[in-house]
């Protein structure tokens, strides 16, 4: 009867087991579904305590992938909850059925066929009748012990052990947790004593009691900026009634030390290159979020603000959705605060020179007040950042690149002039570079942009020289301006407006000074005066901008551009300028020699940007491959932008690399979205026609 005591005994195991645990977990254990919804719902929190993470640090692109990835894992996840849901009552009625019969059923059974049986036996007389008569209970012959009561005997003794197992573990754990807060409140005190010791006088300042008391504590306090610290001092006030051991120390009381933010900034006047040099731009590990001149503005209007680029940015305004926003763009204007961008200014005999050797153009023919776009180069020809360049003067360019890339290319540029110089033998004076830090930038785009900028450009009757039209003023051209601000009447600086833009839409770019180190109330009165007739502008923030330039066709860096890709891989071989397009051009470019053979030879470069019409359903976001239908689906490429278009009412657009050979306009292609391959084409960008103010030919 070993087998039959064994086997009781387990099962009254698994009884109490199942009775602890619960029906609940045991049913979602076994449910193959609810596995994946736990599998689901713990990719959305990893992705959103990555988010976090980087939210305040980051690039806005690397968040916003990860918002994707969360949005499209909270997706999936609502969605099997709710099949979960649906089916959980008849999930769970089987469940519970096999459970019950492999279990309490399975031991009633055994009850009842080994009734008559003996677990085990022991001498007669041994213990009175009736003894004898309970342990046989209910058939079993006297002198052996029933299954019914080993079966009893086996639940208290394994519900006794359990109890005395959990005590020891929550005992242990609690003394534990007594140590952890004895040492804490011991670090507390030496802490205090240390400060109450060491309270220096006025001229020593609180510097060496904050090290001291930091040196006393295994790891100090968070230095991250904040706007004070509240730090322990002694007073000599009377307090209330005080802990036996501690009433002879003086009381404590909070005293707040103001932080300084540490992040250095460039001033609007600028620093001589050698002064740049040396001064870091990075900013510290905890810093908060920069704010653009035109912050609170944002948040008084209710904008939801997001990081982006390390900067508090808005992406959607309460008076419209994105969707709206977007449409308002095409059909009216909106304006867009773009301050977070970096402005540049260089000039220097050797200015334009220098240009011609870190980017493709052919920066000598670009006339005055005349734009292009090109891209700064790594000497393999990949683009460390996309840019658009003006000359504002003979030997004078102002230029912008973006904000995700500061740090980045603040190195990059720094490097390059001190090589370049280093190989002219030229003094530091040739080049003269700023980087226009207090200055904001505000893009107005859209059909009626121009009718409502020109109303508010100031006429000066008096200087005729002065073209204040914008008719005149075409794509990719810069002038100087004065605006008349309503409210006040009064003229604003010469502000620099280009007729450029992000959204494919005819539009302008206003680069406002600072007035006195700030361009904060200048800035804010220029966007009030815009934005003061909403039946034809409104303020637009980043989700809009992003699916107007997509629906361009225009690159965002860090998506679709990388210091991997060259421009003629991303479809910007036509910023390659035709003089520049030769063995040994004059000066050389960075990559020149790896840039110029593709132009020549498209079939060496391994793969091309390339737009794509995908049928509808879910949208392809940034990283979903790109398949050969025709070959089991083999993988041909990715994609690095893709969104519905607001515009094309919903149709799936997107933007990506592809194998060469299959770039050619229709090439039917697929794309594997949500573990789902779903038809697309490659298509003709933009897609959406541009509608830029373009010179008459």
């Amino acid at each position: 009867m070993v087998s039959l005591l064994v086997t009781v005994f387990i099962i009254q195991l698994v009884c109490h087991l199942v009775l602890t645990i619960g029906s609940k977990p045991i049913n979602d254990l076994s449910s193959a579904d609810m596995q994946e919804q736990t599998r689901l719902r713990r990719e959305v929190l990893r992705l959103k305590r990555e988010m976090n993470a980087i939210s305040a640090q980051d690039e806005f692109s690397k968040w916003a992938k990860l918002r994707r990835q969360h949005d499209k894992a909270m997706e999936q996840h609502d969605k099997k909850a709710a099949a979960v849901s649906s089916s959980r009552s008849s999930f769970d009625t089987k469940a519970t059925a096999i459970r019950w019969t492999c279990t309490s059923g399975l031991r009633l059974a055994l009850q009842f066929w080994h009734a008559k049986t003996p677990v085990f036996t022991y001498p007669r007389g041994w213990f009175p009748w009736y003894i004898e008569w309970l342990l046989g209970f209910p058939r079993c012959p006297y002198g052996g012990v029933s299954i019914n009561v080993w079966s009893t005997a086996c639940a208290t003794v394994i519900a006794l052990v359990w109890d005395v197992l959990v005590y020891l573990i929550q005992s242990a754990q609690r003394g534990q947790t007594g140590t952890g807060k004895q040492q804490q409140q011991k670090k507390k005190l030496v802490l205090s004593v240390t400060v109450m010791m060491k309270i220096p006088t006025p001229r020593q300042g609180l510097k060496p009691v904050l090290a001291t008391a930091l040196a006393q504590t295994n790891k100090g306090p968070s230095l991250r900026p904040r706007r004070e610290l509240s730090f322990l001092v002694t007073s000599s006030s009377p307090s209330s009634p005080r802990h036996p051991v501690r009433r002879h120390l003086p009381e404590l009381i909070p005293i707040p030390i103001p932080i300084p933010q540490t992040t250095p900034t460039f001033p609007s006047s600028g620093l001589s290159h050698a002064q740049r040099r040396h001064a870091s731009t990075k900013p510290e590990p905890e810093a908060e979020l920069k704010r653009t001149p035109l912050y609170d503005l944002h948040v008084s209007l209710g904008a939801k603000m997001v990081p982006y680029a390390a900067y508090a940015m808005p992406v959607t305004y309460p008076d419209l959705s994105h969707k709206d926003s977007h449409l308002w763009t095409r059909q009216h204007a909106s304006v867009f605060d773009v301050s977070h961008m970096v402005q540049h200014k260089l000039s220097g005999e050797l200015a334009e020179e220098f240009l011609m050797t870190i980017t493709p153009s052919a920066i000598n023919e670009i006339e005055k007040h005349r734009s292009t776009l090109s891209c700064l180069l790594n000497e393999e020809g990949g683009i460390v950042d996309d840019t658009v360049i003006s000359r504002i003067g003979k030997d004078s360019f102002y230029f912008v690149t973006n904000a995700g890339c500061r740090e980045k290319d603040i190195a990059y540029l720094d490097q390059h002039i001190t090589k370049f110089l280093k190989a002219k033998a030229a003094s530091g004076d040739k080049i003269n570079w700023h980087v226009l830090d207090h200055h904001a930038l505000l893009a107005l785009q859209g059909p009626e942009s121009a009718s409502l900028l020109q109303s508010l450009i100031f006429n000066d009757t008096d200087d005729d020289s002065l073209d204040t039209s914008l008719d005149t003023l075409y794509f990719g051209s810069s002038r100087w301006l004065q605006l008349t601000l309503p409210d006040s009447g009064m003229n604003t600086p010469s502000l620099l407006i280009s007729r450029t833009g992000y959204t494919g839409e005819d539009g302008f770019e206003i680069s406002i000074p600072p007035e006195n180190g700030d361009a904060t109330e200048l800035a804010t009165n220029i966007a009030k005066a815009l934005t003061a007739d909403s039946s034809k502008v409104r303020w637009a923030g980043l989700g809009a901008r992003d699916s107007l330039r997509l629906e361009a066709g225009m690159c965002l860096y860090g998506h679709d551009l990388d210091e991997k890709i060259t421009p003629p891989m991303a479809a910007l071989g036509w910023l390659v300028g035709k003089s520049r397009r030769v063995d040994n051009p004059i000066p050389a470019f960075n990559g020149h020699h790896i840039i110029n053979k593709q132009l020549a030879s498209p079939k060496t470069m391994p793969e091309r940007r390339v737009g794509l019409l995908i049928e509808k359903g879910p949208a392809a976001r940034e990283g979903a491959e790109i398949v050969d239908p025709e070959n089991n689906n083999q993988v041909i490429g990715h994609i690095t932008s893709g969104s519905p278009s607001p515009t094309l009412d919903g149709q799936n657009i997107a933007m990506g690399y592809i194998k060469n050979g299959f770039h050619k306009r229709g090439t039917p292609v697929g794309v594997r979205v949500r573990k789902n391959v779903r038809k697309a084409e490659v298509a003709k960008m933009p897609f959406v026609p541009n509608k830029f103010y373009s010179r008459p030919s």
